[in-house]
């Protein structure tokens, strides 16, 4: 048998012979499957070394074991003794799950970061730029009505009432109510409301866009310290995500910008009132009585 190097769990050093890192799995030489798994379930340190006891890798992100297989008489001993194998195959960490964990425990003011992996943290301030985002939309926008400049908040249930609002306008183009922060509800102009709308929309797409980026540019980084120091609303420093991130958001912004056009240059005209109209009919008597006129001036 082939031994490929070591791995030492907590204090006990074992041979192995096969290894997989994703997912990780390893074939050891020893004999109780049962301590076996019992010192995986429990380890705190779990370390992957050469056949000469130099470290390959630290193994992390796993909670236990989720498999175990033994095989015996698998290799003879330096006794020539027929010696078993066993395999053990750990259970991923889904990493969301243990920061709520975490986040339970000691209550999110005091989460200890200092304590967590490198992939835990990335996944915890991850998570922090998203709730930032959620911030960022839900405080809404400004726009222009034809009341002025109104700002208009855009939380969970504001989303989809300006969106039922705006399916209404673009269906109809009846004037409908709505409301601005801070303000009385109104009746706003279709245009309006469709404005109000694509703006919202508008403010999604930049933050969220944004975000992506920021996480995409955050899952490239290979240090705690170097995490730490993104901070949401700073410039994606990294030219390629930033180019993406700026086409995804240009495009949205041409569509919504599209849709506010089509439909202020598509208002219903008018109807015509009274006024016109007895315009219209004194102009035609008018004429009638300048033809009779002319008439009787032709007699004479």
């Amino acid at each position: 048998m082939i031994i490929l190097g070591k791995i030492k769990v907590d204090d006990q050093v074992f041979k192995y012979c096969e290894i997989s890192y994703e997912p990780f799995y390893v074939t050891i030489m020893s004999e109780d499957e049962k301590a076996i798994v019992d010192l995986f379930n429990s380890a705190k340190s779990i370390i992957v070394m050469d056949q000469y006891g130099l470290v390959i890798k630290s193994v992390s992100n796993y909670c236990g074991v989720e498999s175990s297989t033994i095989k015996y008489n698998f290799y003879l001993d330096e006794e020539n003794n027929m010696k078993p194998v066993i395999t053990v195959r750990l259970k991923a960490v889904d990493l969301n799950e243990k920061i709520k964990s975490i986040e339970a425990a000691m209550g999110e003011d005091t989460v200890d970061e200092s304590s967590m992996s490198l992939e835990e943290y990335r996944a915890y301030k991850i998570k922090q730029y998203g709730v930032e985002c959620q911030d960022k939309i839900y405080a809404g926008t400004d726009v222009e009505t034809s009341y002025g400049t109104e700002h208009f908040s855009a939380t969970g249930d504001d989303q989809a009432n300006i969106k039922t609002l705006s399916d209404v306008a673009m269906a109809t183009k009846y004037s409908l109510p709505y409301h601005a922060d801070g303000s009385q509800c109104k009746v706003y102009s279709y245009q309006d409301i469709i404005k109000i709308y694509c703006e919202i929309q508008k403010l999604i797409l930049a933050e969220t866009s944004y975000c992506n980026a920021l996480n995409t540019y955050v899952r490239g980084l290979n240090t705690k310290e170097q995490i730490a120091a993104v901070k949401y609303g700073q410039e994606i420093t990294d030219q390629v995500i930033k180019t993406n991130m700026d086409t995804v958001i240009a495009q949205g912004n041409a569509v919504m910008e599209g849709i506010v056009k089509q439909y202020l240059e598509t208002a219903v005209p008018e109807t015509k009132t009274d006024v016109k109209d007895t315009e219209n009919t004194t102009d035609g008597t008018d004429n009638i009585e300048d033809a009779a006129t002319e008439k009787s001036s032709k007699k004479a």
